[in-house]
This record gives C-alpha cells, structure tokens and sequence, in this order.
C-alpha cells in the first residue's frame, strides 16, 4: 500500500493515509516530482490521516525541494498534521499557505 501522488501541472496532490505503511510506497515519486521546477504547490486536501512517520515523508520532501531550489507551498493541511508538527516542534519548517 502506498499513498497516491498526482501530479497536475504545477500542482501535487496527495491521497489517502499517510502514515508508516503508505510512505515507503512513495519515496520513489518524490525525487520525480521536483525534477526541473521552480515551484510547487501541494495539496494535501485529499489526506485522511496521518502519523509521524508521514510528517517525516513531507519533511524530507521539502527537504530534497530546497536543495533542487524548488519553492514548495502546502496547502489544505490536515490539523492531524498541524497538530503532529507543533508537537514535535517543527511546525515552522511546514511553508503553510
């Protein structure tokens, strides 16, 4: 099982759980998604539910976009996933639109 990414012209939306058992799964599309872009927008609207594990993903995510010079914007953010970053006290890594 891995989560759903599509991407939409300057858009990447993400479905389903993302979590330990859905994560691995897209690893693989992550480095693709930012291959020569500017910008992105991800919509995580489609996320039903998330856990550490998936706030790591995105993390490494934006991670691997500032390193490619890719500007990265998240958008619909689940307050699953808001409330899991201040938590862990990252919340300011997360570039909320």
């Amino acid at each position: 099982m891995s989560i759903d990414v599509r991407v939409e012209a300057d858009r990447v939306k993400v479905c389903g759980a993302l979590n330990q058992q859905t994560v691995s799964g897209g690893w693989d599309q992550q480095s693709a998604t930012l291959t020569g872009r500017e910008s992105l927008c991800i919509d995580l609207a489609g996320v039903s539910t998330t856990d550490t594990a998936g706030l790591a993903w995105l993390i490494n995510l934006l991670a691997e976009a500032r390193s490619s010079e890719c500007q990265v914007h998240l958008t619909n953010v689940p307050s699953g996933l808001i409330k899991l970053a201040k938590i862990s006290d990252i919340e300011s890594l997360l570039p909320l639109q």
